[in-house]
């Protein structure tokens, strides 16, 4: 399931590194799910930020160190809001993302909420960045695939639900439209986290590495022929000594199917190889003696390294958490 986090959630630690959020970064990539961004959302992030940079750069000011001399003078509002700025955009790479663009909406559909203040609008005009999330959402899921669902989680009690689940009006929406199945609703980041990362938690790099290693065994035995070799001849002539095997790796891993009682991972392993060659370059001098151009023979050996894809898919019995059986995929 994909994810899509309001604007609170990001402000509550926007540098992304409390346990919740490292939880949730664990989760994405166990599944193989997006974070969904609406950019109405990361724009008020960046507000925020830009916000909390000038009362860091107040407070600075007015305190004690600025007026002994130990803070730089040059310290401005705007190298803050960068730093901070550049603080979150590292946090959140490697994360797969996918950002929802707010100029696609209707506006006459925007205006007519408006007035009737239908949800997340409320009275006031108030919930207009809200109900801009929403509509996004709503675009989103029309494109999913059937079994892809988008969990929204806000842990704001007035945006989108009503003691803990989402409003009535908005479910009704999503019926209408054909799309109840595809929204689950969470005011609490660390629930939804208890009710989907907790389960598969144990699954790391240490578990999958032990449920394949015997697989893996089959790739230690290669030789040249079973190899693509991609070597930098640069139009060298060259002959390979021998093949040594250096172990594999795991590249990536995330829940590709599951049942009412297994997990079924796709594991994506790398077998690593040493291969010795050696390099000979052909050049010609010519020779008075000879009276032509005689061969000189230039060689040079190195180890130059390769690897195999390995893919498997390897089933987790739920109530014992251990491996059932691992197939190549």
């Amino acid at each position: 399931m994909h994810v899509l986090l309001d604007t609170n959630i990001y402000i509550e630690d926007i540098t992304f590194s409390r346990p919740d959020i490292k939880a949730l970064r664990s989760y994405l990539e166990k599944t193989n799910s997006f974070l969904i961004v609406p950019n109405v959302v990361e724009r008020e992030v960046r507000k925020y930020i830009d916000i909390e940079a000038h009362k860091d750069h107040d407070r600075l000011r007015a305190g004690i160190a600025n007026r002994l001399g130990l803070i730089d003078q040059s310290l401005s509002r705007e190298f803050l809001t960068q730093k901070l700025s550049e603080h979150f955009d590292k946090s959140m790479r490697g994360i797969r993302r996918k950002e929802l663009n707010f100029k696609k909406l209707n506006l006459e559909e925007l205006v007519e909420r408006s007035l009737q203040e239908k949800a997340p609008f409320l009275k006031s005009d108030k919930g207009m960045r809200d109900t801009i999330i929403w509509l996004c959402l709503i675009e989103e899921l029309k494109s999913l695939k059937k079994d892809e669902k988008v969990v929204l989680i806000s842990n704001n009690s007035n945006d989108f639900g009503v003691n803990g689940e989402l409003k009535q009006s908005l479910k009704e929406e999503l019926k209408v439209l054909g799309l109840e199945d595809k929204v689950i609703y969470y005011n609490c980041l660390s629930d939804f986290l208890v009710d989907f990362e907790k389960p598969i938690a144990y699954i790391d790099d240490y578990f999958i590495k032990n449920a394949i290693d015997d697989y893996m065994d089959h790739y230690s035995g290669y030789d040249e022929s079973d190899l693509d070799l991609d070597l930098d001849h640069r139009g060298r002539d060259y002959e390979v000594n021998d093949v040594e095997y250096d172990g594999f790796e795991i590249e990536r891993y995330y829940v590709y199917d599951e049942t009412e009682g297994e997990y079924v991972i796709y594991v994506e392993a790398s077998a690593n190889y040493s291969i010795a060659v050696t390099y000979t370059e052909i050049e010609y001098e010519y020779d008075y003696d000879y009276g032509g151009p005689v061969p000189s023979y230039n060689r040079e050996s190195s180890y130059e390294p390769t690897s195999v894809t390995a893919e498997f898919f390897v089933k987790v019995n739920k109530s014992s958490n251990s491996v059932s059986e691992v197939e190549y995929a």
